[in-house]
């Protein structure tokens, strides 16, 4: 619990807010609907993968595992992880 939240804290709290700021500047439509749906979009393709590795990557090493390691973990369950988590939000 203490791994994740450090990592929430120092590496995904920045970056996520840093994202949502860009995607406002980025997206701009009148149709709220739309706007709404290229956010998720972009969200799921450019966002979550970079974001979902860094998790992976940062868990092993502080768990004690070599930054080599929290490479493989992070590249062994990225695809996993993306199989799960894309078609929620397809549904």
């Amino acid at each position: 619990t203490g791994r994740i939240s450090m990592h929430r804290f120092f590496v995904f709290g920045p970056c996520h807010s840093a994202w949502i700021q860009a995607l406002e500047k980025i997206v701009k439509t009148s149709n709220k609907s739309a706007a709404v749906g290229t956010k998720i979009l972009l969200d799921q393709l450019v966002f979550t993968p970079p974001l979902l590795s860094s998790f992976y990557f940062t868990l092993a090493v502080l768990e004690g595992l070599t930054p080599a390691e929290g490479i493989n973990r992070a590249r062994d369950m990225l695809w996993p992880t993306l199989k799960v988590n894309w078609p929620f939000w397809s549904s």
